[in-house]
């Protein structure tokens, strides 16, 4: 409520070992949900086999909330050129971006090519 009367918008990080309904007291406040897809403090990890039904059981909380259109939905962790399509297919409206994108010599295609994938409905 705090960030709201500054003029800003609260989100919420969820480790990949915390489970997803830990967002549910959350929701009626925050703007953005952020579920990371590895585990915290080892970088060039592999997606987690669990980070695309998290997504999914995430938005479905969401939308039992009625929260759905009002919150966005982002993963970080494990973002590659072959994880994106399938986090975005699970429910990611956006990915949090590293080497992904600055570590391509064409940052305007790259991002390009995340627009156009579709967001699972």
């Amino acid at each position: 409520r705090l960030a709201r009367e500054l003029g800003a918008e609260a989100g919420v990080v969820l480790r990949l070992e915390t489970p997803v309904e830990a967002v549910t007291a959350f929701v009626p406040e925050v703007a953005f949900v952020t579920l990371l897809g590895t585990a915290i403090g080892v970088k060039g990890q592999s997606l987690s086999d669990k980070a695309c039904d998290r997504l999914g059981a995430t938005r479905a909380i969401l939308r039992k909330a009625g929260r759905e259109a009002q919150v966005v939905l982002a993963a970080d962790g494990g973002i590659r050129h072959e994880t994106v399509p399938l986090l975005r297919a699970a429910g990611a409206e956006t990915v949090v971006l590293g080497s992904l994108a600055f570590g391509d010599k064409d940052l305007a295609g790259r991002i390009g090519w995340l627009r156009g994938l579709k967001v699972a409905a």
